[in-house]
């Protein structure tokens, strides 16, 4: 646990953060306790700890997820997150971990990067996490309401912000609708497509070629795909089922419809 002595010299004769060179962690730390604790009484310390130092047993579900929170945030090994592990992690890689839910992931509000592809996630918040600047998510399965408040939850960044949202290599993946990517694009976020080389800026379902809009040369492409004259790997794959055939042509043409409709 966080004592005044860790940070500013007294108090302490063992420094577990001395390990990080993260000295302004402490401090940053210390001032967030400082004050949180200022709005509580005597009688609230128990629930005073349990929000500054949570349990990582009863606080992340997932079990897999768990397991890498304890074997690389729970740098002092106790079992719960003080405040300075919280404010250390700045980034966290946690893509290829079989992981279906990221609940916990809003106790890290300094997170600036987040890296969670090629898992087995259906939903996921990050409205918690408002110094996000970074997110690499293709390959899980979020889609529709999910989708949307994903997007909703993404905080507004300026800068160079890349949101991988979908890909064209691995299958099932994230499904976001055009409307869904202009809300994180108003955000100032770019919504891309990773194509297995490189990334390419994506309009949401129905962007085939890659372009950033969407419009009858996507529908274009899907025929050629279909017919073996180019090989864009799942790119064409609307509906998500693993294959570019027939089925997405009539996805496509929908999509198109809805479009000038609006």
């Amino acid at each position: 646990m966080l004592t005044p002595g860790i940070g500013i010299g007294y108090g302490s004769t063992a420094n577990p953060h001395k390990e990080l060179g993260h000295v302004y962690v402490v401090f940053q730390a210390y001032e967030w306790v400082t004050s949180k604790m200022a709005h509580y009484s005597q009688e609230d310390l128990p629930v005073l700890k349990f929000q500054m130092s949570p349990k990582i047993s009863e606080r992340f579900p997932d079990a897999n997820f768990r397991s890498y929170i304890t074997s690389n945030v729970d740098r002092n090994e106790d079992g719960y997150l003080d405040p300075w592990e919280r404010l250390a992690q700045t980034e966290m890689s946690v893509s290829d971990k079989s992981i279906s839910d990221l609940t916990g992931i809003e106790l890290f509000e300094a997170l600036n990067l987040l890296y969670c592809s090629r898992n087995s996630l259906t939903s996921l918040d990050l409205s918690k996490n408002t110094a996000l600047n970074e997110l690499r998510c293709y390959g899980n399965q979020i889609s529709g309401e999910a989708m949307t408040n994903l997007v909703n939850g993404l905080p507004s960044v300026t800068g160079d912000c890349s949101f991988w949202v979908c890909n064209d290599i691995y299958t099932p993946d994230n499904v976001i609708t055009a409307a869904q990517a202009k809300v994180a694009s108003d955000k100032g976020w770019t919504v891309q497509k990773y194509t297995g080389s490189s990334t390419k800026t994506y309009a949401g379902l129905g962007d085939v070629n890659g372009d950033n809009k969407i419009d009858q040369t996507d529908l274009n492409t899907i025929v050629k795909i279909i017919m073996g004259q180019v090989n864009l790997g799942y790119a064409g794959d609307l509906n998500n089922d693993g294959k570019t055939d027939a089925a997405d042509i009539v996805v496509m043409v929908n999509i198109l419809k809805s479009l000038k409709r609006r």
